[in-house]
């Protein structure tokens, strides 16, 4: 069996039985983000530092930390759009460090940055608190990215994110 990959519209075409099949998306795999390295997310903080860390187990965190006296948003999101044809959920499992009230999001956006779907995690109350969700996205279609926002404070240490399970399926 071979396949032939076209970046330009994110499609592929597989040769089986002697004949080339027609062109399918490849929107239908999954797409799990923690297979992602680093330089496939494309990371932004005004005022703050940022660090991504991925571990043996295959987990990944992410840590934001206040530069000075100022406090910041680490806003990431995927480098690549997601196709999310015949996509019907979105699993996300971890758990955060987060000072007082502040809550971390996980959310898919368009190419226009408009929400299609967000995830916000409770807010620990400057503790460790896990999270596990199962959305549903069967209605989305179309491209998005997937965006990650964790807040961090003047004054206070550094926050962070740790994922076990960031898949869209």
């Amino acid at each position: 069996m071979q396949f032939r990959y076209d970046p330009e519209t994110d499609m592929v075409q597989i040769f089986y039985s002697g004949i080339w099949n027609d062109w399918i998306p490849v929107g239908f795999q999954a797409f799990d983000a923690l297979t992602l390295s680093q330089n496939q997310w494309d990371f932004s903080a005004s005022t703050a530092s940022y660090s991504f860390k991925k571990a043996a187990d295959g987990s990944v965190s992410i840590t934001a930390a206040p530069k000075g006296n100022q406090g910041s948003v680490t806003d990431c999101k995927t480098v690549v759009l997601i196709d999310l044809t015949g996509k019907n959920s979105i699993k996300i499992s971890g758990r955060v460090w987060l000072y007082t009230t502040a809550t971390a999001q996980i959310s898919l956006r368009d190419e226009n940055g408009q929400v299609l779907y967000v995830y916000t995690t409770k807010a620990p109350g400057s503790a460790w608190t896990s999270f596990s969700v199962n959305g549903d996205i069967s209605g989305l279609s179309g491209k998005a990215y997937l965006r990650i926002n964790l807040p961090c404070f003047s004054g206070y240490a550094t926050t962070e994110i740790q994922f076990t399970k960031l898949l869209i399926e």
